[in-house]
């Protein structure tokens, strides 16, 4: 909980500034290394297998925006994931965004060198797929008046989460847990959605998704 409180507050001071892109591709991405600790792992098993559905709603409803939106495009950033999403439904928030175009941040990390990485994910979702449908729990980033003036679309971050993920993939379930002995690149988890290192917390992740999806779009 320390870990997600002090990575707010960096958000918050970030989230008046743009992030400058470093323009990796996918391919890039599924070559970066990573090293997930243990603890890290055992972390995320106990919440995903104890969190139930009525505090993950709970948690969801806390965002400014709900978007049911695809995922068009992604670009590594300094410290984030830019995405350009296309959505189709605006389910909560001051501006209605059905039809449009947004950017969307996701706070993680990757690293491109050869020592590795700690991967950090505070929005508790894997990074999503291009061509995929999500919904999306979300905050409006606030830029600076005169920055804003001179965007094409809104943009925003993914919600913080300490519990649940704030990016939920709608068509699709994800079958197999992570193996973190298997772990050596971000190729060998790419094919996943949410962090679950057991059959526990992946069974009770996928099964409470889906009543997220039917909570938030009913039967679409």
């Amino acid at each position: 909980m320390s870990i997600i409180i002090f990575i707010s507050l960096i958000l918050g001071i970030m989230t008046r500034t743009s992030y400058l892109s470093l323009s990796r591709n996918d391919a890039e991405i599924s070559k970066a290394s990573l090293q997930i600790s243990e603890e890290l792992c055992n972390e995320h098993d106990y919440i995903y297998s104890t969190v139930n559905y009525d505090a993950a709603v709970a948690e969801l409803d806390q965002s400014n925006y709900i978007f049911y939106a695809k995922c068009v495009d992604r670009d590594v950033c300094f410290g984030c994931i830019k995405y350009k999403m296309s959505v189709i439904k605006t389910i909560k928030g001051e501006v209605d965004e059905t039809s449009k175009e947004v950017i969307l941040y996701q706070l993680v990390s990757f690293d491109f060198s050869k020592q590795g990485v700690t991967f950090i994910s505070p929005d508790n979702s894997l990074p999503l797929k291009t061509g995929n449908e999500y919904l999306i729990f979300a905050n409006k980033r606030d830029y600076y008046k005169d920055y804003q003036q001179t965007l094409d679309t809104n943009e925003y971050s993914l919600s913080l989460s300490s519990s649940f993920p704030t990016a939920v993939v709608v068509d699709e379930n994800q079958d197999r847990y992570i193996d973190i002995s298997q772990v050596e690149n971000y190729a060998d988890i790419e094919d996943c959605y949410y962090m679950c290192f057991d059959e526990k917390s992946l069974n009770n992740i996928n099964k409470i998704s889906q009543q997220i999806i039917i909570h938030y779009l009913g039967s679409k």
